[in-house]
């Protein structure tokens, strides 16, 4: 159905060939399309790349407590990520071959009373990255704590503040991802061929969703989408424009754009189509059905 259609079969309802208002049909018809998608919302799918750049040091989540020194070395990296509490200094240090001792190449002081903060950088000497092993050494007078500390062999950017963090799990935030999102579909997320996760994941907030730092791999997003919203034409009867909705849906529209455009000046009609439309919706949700074949994968591989 197109909105010239729509125009047409909601006049006729007012026994008219032409409403009184474009704006309040087009202000309708916005409402009408957000409250009949609620009815059965159209599901897409996006891709997410996800690979986790290595931990050069392994899995290296855990918090540790410490006073005076703390070292986590490696035989080289490009860029650094740690989170700590309390008061503290972190030196990057890197291997002098020559003098074969450790040389400090940058320092990052910290001062944390509400909780972690995270600090990232690239590991560079002279402005050049080196191939030589490298370390963090953290230090304080004071009791202090760090935790996911990172050094990376490789980058995805040469921006510093894209340095990813290092966590237990990466979060992606779909109103980053998408526009039309709504919420997440059921089930909302699989691998590339398919096969439903039943962990390693979570979703936050309602609106993001977080995927386990072990796991790599290309994986599918569903959710449930907004409807394209026409924009205003200047001739509403020869806007051509195709609505956002499955034929079924489109059906209800024009009962309940016309409870919409009379609800002020005619209630009673109004009244009437709303009660014609809140019917055949009843209908609709009871012929709701889920046809999605679901086939769950865990860790063991059935």
């Amino acid at each position: 159905m197109t909105v010239s259609e729509l125009y047409s079969h909601v006049a006729q309802l007012g026994f008219e060939e032409s409403l009184e208002s474009d704006s309040r049909f087009y202000f309708a018809l916005e409402r009408a399309l957000f409250q009949v998608n609620t009815l059965r919302p159209a599901i897409k799918v996006i891709e997410i790349n996800h690979n986790p750049i290595s931990n050069m040091l392994g899995t290296n989540f855990k918090a540790q407590n410490k006073i005076n020194d703390l070292y986590y070395s490696t035989e080289r990296g490009v860029a650094y990520y740690f989170e700590a509490d309390g008061e503290g200094i972190a030196y990057i240090e890197m291997y002098d071959d020559v003098q074969k001792k450790w040389r400090m190449i940058d320092q990052i002081n910290w001062k944390s009373e509400l909780g972690f903060v995270s600090k990232k950088g690239f590991i560079k000497s002279d402005g050049e990255f080196f191939n030589s092993p490298v370390r963090l050494r953290f230090t304080g007078q004071y009791v202090y704590s760090v935790k996911n500390v990172a050094i990376y062999g490789e980058l995805r950017s040469s921006q510093e503040e894209k340095i990813p963090p290092y966590s237990r799990f990466i979060t992606y935030d779909m109103g980053d991802l998408v526009s039309d999102f709504i919420e997440f579909a059921n089930p909302p997320i699989s691998s590339e061929d398919n096969k439903t996760l039943s962990t390693d994941y979570f979703v936050e907030s309602n609106q993001k969703i977080c995927l386990s730092n072990t796991l790599a791999g290309i994986f599918k997003i569903s959710y449930k989408s907004k409807p394209n919203l026409p924009t205003f034409a200047e001739n509403v009867q020869e806007d051509k424009t195709v609505i956002d909705l499955d034929d079924e849906l489109c059906s209800l529209l024009p009962n309940l754009v016309a409870s919409y455009v009379w609800a002020d000046d005619e209630p009673q009609k109004a009244e009437y189509y709303l009660s014609l439309y809140r019917e055949r919706a009843a209908i609709i949700e009871l012929k709701k059905t889920d046809v999605t074949p679901v086939l769950v994968i865990n860790k063991n591989g059935w």
